[in-house]
């Protein structure tokens, strides 16, 4: 169960993988320094770089270093960005593992991480 689950008035019943998407979007859709006492929870402003490369590269090592700290039930095997769209949304594809037995279950998520606004969508894809 994810932490913020708690929190809900109802506890959702759903299965493992629901329940980590559900705990990566509170993750990649909060900001650092907003909403929690934890001072590194969520990601930082990279915007200030202008949606260049570098700007992208740091998404993509916020969004794994946020994965290994509070999403335990997932490894992250890869995380790449596959494109962009005409409404500014980036599209990364994290391929990992959902450690919900003991040799784990691969997984392979796209990120929809809308540039201007920071808000986040995920999909989950078939196939690892």
């Amino acid at each position: 169960m994810s932490f913020l689950n708690r929190f809900l008035p109802e506890q959702p019943q759903d299965d493992v993988l629901q329940s980590v998407v559900r705990n990566l979007l509170y993750l990649l859709n909060s900001r650092r320094g907003f909403g929690s006492l934890l001072c590194d929870f969520g990601t930082a402003d990279y915007l200030r770089d202008l949606g260049g490369r570098s700007a992208a590269q740091t998404l993509l090592r916020e969004i794994t270093e946020t994965i290994q700290t509070y999403e335990p039930r997932l490894r992250v095997l890869s995380l790449q960005c596959v494109g962009r769209d005409s409404s500014l949304r980036l599209y990364i594809e994290l391929r990992g593992t959902l450690l919900m037995t003991y040799w784990g279950v691969p997984c392979r998520f796209l990120i929809l991480f809308h540039m201007p606004t920071g808000a986040v969508t995920i999909e989950v894809s078939d196939g690892a």
